[in-house]
């Protein structure tokens, strides 16, 4: 038997919710009809069964959310742009902190090939995650991540999940060097600023096999907490996480959140990219109690929003 029911993604009320419940669903909306608000909105009920709190958020979760919908400002379109970013990167913490550029274009087949080194990564300026490495020089894997790069280009990645801060980004590609670390292999820092302070330190392993993810305090404590991936073996305390800290705190200054990323390379720690909506605001805490203690270190802007230059 075949139910068709109209819901009011603003208003869902309980009768609505039983029903979904109770009965699950297949919903066919064709997203482009869907304002973000709306969107969102159904994204969560999808995977939560439930109502999303925006009038009155309290877990990390429904926060980003909130952000996301609620929070506007005029930097934060260039701060996700891989390319403009090195300049504030520079102005804030120093170049030093860059990692070495060797040339950016708004196509892969305008880089001249010959200039570059053997290894090197290729990235996409407008979006999170579209990134290529080539480990050798033979023409062979340099046309498959053109190939590849140049598919990326042509999304516009707020389509894909409704971040507004990808929206107007100019779609180019960045070569960087290709970096490496000594023993399991380089290690992704990720800090999470909550109103300026690093508060969790996320560190990915093993990001191309069995992918493992644990969450630290500020002091390097092991948080008994998975956040969508498996906790793996313990990560000593890097040296440089006084460093680390600061970097991030200097870097996060004037926003409510934001996660920054960093790498430790013979000792010296890298930038690596800032990300204002982690997993898009959808990446499950376990146990869920966590989502809440992260909400807790979140105070939102007063005044339902902002809108700055």
């Amino acid at each position: 038997m075949s139910y068709v029911f109209t819901i009011d993604l603003r208003e869902l009320n309980d009768q609505q919710l039983v029903v979904l419940r109770e009965l699950g669903c297949e919903v066919h909306v064709p997203s482009h009809r869907l304002d973000d608000e709306q969107y969102v909105r159904l994204q969560w009920l999808l995977k939560y069964r439930e109502r999303l709190e925006l009038d009155r958020p309290r877990t990390f979760s429904e926060k980003l959310q909130w952000l996301k919908l609620r929070y506007r400002d005029g930097r934060m379109p260039g701060l996700v742009d891989k390319l403009a970013v090195r300049e504030f990167v520079a102005g804030r913490v120093g170049a030093e902190h860059l990692n070495t550029l060797y040339a950016s274009a708004n196509e892969p087949r305008e880089l001249d090939r010959a200039s570059l080194p053997d290894e090197l990564m290729l990235k996409c300026t407008h979006g999170s995650g579209w990134n290529v490495a080539i480990m050798d020089r033979s023409p062979a894997s340099w046309a498959a991540a053109v190939e590849r790069v140049e598919r990326w280009l042509t999304i516009n990645y707020y389509d894909l999940r409704r971040e507004w801060v990808y929206r107007t980004i100019p779609p180019r590609v960045v070569v960087e060097r290709l970096l490496h670390a000594p023993g399991p292999g380089l290690v992704d820092y990720k800090l999470f600023c909550f109103n300026g302070r690093a508060r969790v330190i996320q560190v990915d392993l093993d990001r191309h096999g069995a992918h493992r993810r644990n969450l630290y305090d500020e002091r390097w404590r092991r948080i008994p907490c998975e956040l969508r991936y498996p906790g793996g073996y313990d990560v000593p305390r890097p040296a440089t996480l006084p460093s680390m800290l600061a970097l991030a705190e200097a870097l996060a200054l004037g926003f409510p959140f934001v996660r920054v990323d960093l790498y430790e390379i013979d000792g010296h720690v890298l930038f690596g990219e800032l990300t204002f909506f982690p997993g898009n605001g959808f990446e499950a805490f376990a146990p869920a109690s966590h989502d809440r203690e992260l909400g807790d270190m979140l105070e939102l802007p007063t005044g339902g929003g902002a809108s700055v230059g």
